[in-house]
């Protein structure tokens, strides 16, 4: 073997950039040097055939282009090349005219071309080492191969090739670390700015769209998604960044509870598991997306599961318009990205929570300050709505006050809408309020979506308000149902356990404040009641003893400063125990109610009418100048006997009475005193009642004062 040549060789692969590159080299080498016509090199596909890397010479790629030879035992494995592979060791045919397998076991197309070819000879052996290729030669030469030089220089580049390609395999492992060590990198970083995203976030949507946005930024990936079901129970991606991030939206979606093929997105919420696809374009999983994703020019996809309060809520989708992105290093770290998008939901929920805690409990303080200074129903209704729509944790808040047929009669409302809404606002509520009270039956009743209870007008009314959710709440005063409390808010499923519980708490305090001003007002009533029994009399409502003794106090007081006189009458009913008698208490309480009425229309506003008790009243007239005025005033009087009194029944009976007048002009005088002398008065016009001509008498002091 030429020295010049292996000096030539060993020094053949050196600066070689690729395996195919070597490649090349070996069999520019072959032809020129060794003197070999033709030749290839391959490695076994994943289908058992072999895949041709590099070629050399005069109708080898047609002869390639036409041929398909096996690794296995078969008519298409039975050549050197498939038994060198089988047995990992250098196989020669010296003479295809003399081969079984050249003349007949060969499809005719690689008979043909072996033929034009003029090859006589060929050598195939493999490589196992830095990989697992083979090398094939032809000669147009018979026994080409069959010197120990040439098969010693095979053996030897064979040898210095496999050198070479291990080197290669360690160079391109190497390359491969660190491109993805770098790819990790990139996503490691990704993840250390999510958490400054999930810090600084104000609401879910800069949380969610920053941590999308991040994943797109690191040039990994081209289409990153979030997408849970909504009410319908429908797949949908809500947040999407990069390209084609609405078409993401629009297209891709599909029913969490369907047979018909479905995404990878719905298989994880299905499963909880992560799952992903580095050639999507023929995953099974998702066949029904295939169209939509190679529109889009999507290949590769992964589906990472994210977990909110314990419960599996919605997945993170990574997408890539190439292959093989996801291997498993990649893969964890975006399960990582999942893991802390959820905690950061869990952190935003405890966080919302806990400011929902803070404004129920301060919605309670303040319903319980209400409860104390609220002055009447309206006052208590108007503040309570008011400070629950202020709270901030309510949109807005209202009372409904129904009838016994359950109509509504009254609405106290309260909303955080401006002026000019207040009209769309109160008629809302009117609908919102017939709407759940329709639906409720006992209890607190919530609804955390109105579209699944309203229709028509109301859904109409309800989403010009912006209304999501709202929950109606019974008042009880006494033992029934007086009202309802109704509050609305524009988030869904806003009214949970804690806030229905507070509900309950403030309608009880509100059942506590109505029962208060019930048993005020009946106290308040109580005591009027009794205020008004201590001066009047029950019967005929006039003045009693108490009332007049305090009437004349203060009449005596004026008449002592300022001058001037009081008259004071006294009547009493002529036979009355004889009516009572004759009629029954019932008739004589009658008449006594009449004489009473007609004795008050018979004076001035400002005289004083009193009944003292039995059958006597006394009157009291102050500003009589003259004795002509007192004697109208009597004349006056006397007008009440003309009609008949009407009894119990129907029954109508002439009734007579006297009348006696007394005078006080001033003095020391007693009340007692006046009173005697107006009966002394009254005594002397019964006495002659038979005989007289007028039914009433004036004392004789009065008539000689009136002389004076």
């Amino acid at each position: 073997m030429p020295i010049t040549k292996l000096l030539r060789l060993d020094r053949l692969f050196i600066g070689a950039a690729s395996t195919n590159e070597l490649f090349v080299r070996a069999l520019d080498f072959l032809v020129e040097q060794v003197g070999v016509d033709a030749g290839w090199f391959g490695a076994p596909g994943d289908d058992g055939f072999f895949q041709y890397h590099a070629s050399i010479g005069s109708g080898m790629r047609e002869y390639l282009s036409g041929v398909r030879i096996s690794i296995h035992e078969d008519l298409s494995g039975s050549g050197a090349a498939g038994q060198a592979w089988r047995s990992g060791k250098m196989v020669i045919v010296d003479d295809f005219s003399r081969s079984a397998w050249a003349l007949g076991q060969t499809d005719s197309t690689a008979r043909q071309v072996i033929s034009q070819a003029g090859w006589q000879s060929s050598l195939a052996v493999p490589i196992r080492d830095g990989g697992s290729y083979i090398l094939c030669l032809y000669s147009r030469t018979p026994n080409f191969f069959n010197t120990d030089d040439k098969r010693h220089l095979i053996e030897h580049l064979i040898a210095t090739m496999s050198f070479a390609l291990e080197r290669q395999s360690l160079i391109s492992e190497s390359k491969q670390r660190h491109q993805a060590l770098q790819k990790l990198n990139l996503i490691y970083q990704a993840l250390v700015e999510e958490e400054k995203i999930h810090l600084e976030a104000a609401n879910e949507a800069e949380l969610m769209g920053g941590t999308c946005r991040q994943l797109v930024q690191t040039g990994l990936f081209d289409l990153v998604g979030l997408a849970w079901p909504d009410e319908d129970r429908i797949i949908r991606y809500h947040y999407a960044e990069g390209i084609h991030s609405r078409e993401l939206m629009e297209k891709f979606y599909s029913a969490m509870d369907g047979d018909e093929p479905g995404t990878l997105s719905r298989e994880v919420l299905r499963s909880g598991r992560v799952l992903f696809s580095n050639d999507y374009l023929h995953d099974d999983r998702s066949v029904g997306f295939h169209q939509a994703a190679r529109e889009l020019g999507i290949k590769a996809w992964a589906a990472f599961p994210i977990r909110r309060s314990g419960s599996l809520w919605g997945v993170l989708s990574v997408t890539a318009f190439d292959r093989d992105v996801f291997d498993q290093d990649t893969v964890a770290l975006l399960t990582s990205s999942a893991q802390l998008l959820g905690r950061a939901l869990d952190a935003f929920d405890l966080r919302a929570r806990l400011e929902r805690l803070n404004s129920l409990y301060k919605s309670l303080m303040t319903q319980g300050e209400i409860v104390l200074n609220a002055g009447d129903e309206e006052s208590l209704f108007d503040q309570t709505c008011r400070k629950l729509a202020d709270g901030g944790l309510f949109d807005a808040a209202f009372i409904v006050v129904t009838g016994g047929d359950g109509i509504l009669r009254k609405l106290s409302a309260s909303t955080v809408q401006n002026d000019q809404r207040e009209m769309h606002a109160k008629t809302a509520a009117g609908l919102l309020a017939n709407c759940l009270l329709e639906k409720q039956k006992n209890g607190i009743f919530a609804v955390g979506n109105l579209e699944q209870c309203a229709c028509g007008a109301d859904a109409a009314a309800f989403n010009l308000m912006g209304w999501k959710s709202a929950a109606a709440a019974p008042i009880q005063r006494g033992y029934r149902s007086y009202a309802h409390l109704v509050l609305v808010s524009q988030r869904e499923n806003l009214f949970d356990s804690e806030v229905i519980s507070l509900l309950g708490r403030i309608t009880e305090l509100l059942h506590r404040a109505l029962d208060q001003m019930d048993v005020k007002r009946h106290l308040d009533q109580e005591l009027a009641q009794q205020a008004w029994l201590a001066l009047h009399d029950p019967l005929t409502s006039l003045y009693n003893r108490t009332g007049l003794d305090l009437h004349f106090d203060k009449a005596q007081a004026r008449v002592q400063r300022t001058g001037g006189a009081i008259h004071v009458v006294m009547l009493d009913v002529d036979d009355f125990k004889i009516i009572n008698d004759s009629f029954g208490h019932a008739s004589g309480d009658e008449i006594l109610s009449q004489i009473a009425q007609r004795l008050v229309n018979s004076v001035r506003q400002c005289d004083f009418v009193a009944r003292l008790g039995g059958d006597e009243f006394i009157i009291i007239v102050e500003d009589l100048l003259k004795e002509v005025d007192c004697l109208r005033l009597l004349d006056r009087l006397s007008h009440i006997w003309e009609a008949p009194f009407r009894l119990p029944g129907g029954t109508e009976l002439c009734v007579s009475g006297s009348f006696g007048l007394a005078r006080y002009s001033g003095g020391e005088e007693s009340p007692d005193a006046v009173f005697r002398r107006a009966d002394e008065a009254l005594y002397l016009a019964k006495k002659n009642k038979r005989r007289r001509d007028r039914c009433w008498q004036i004392h004789e002091d009065a008539a000689r004062e009136y002389m004076l």
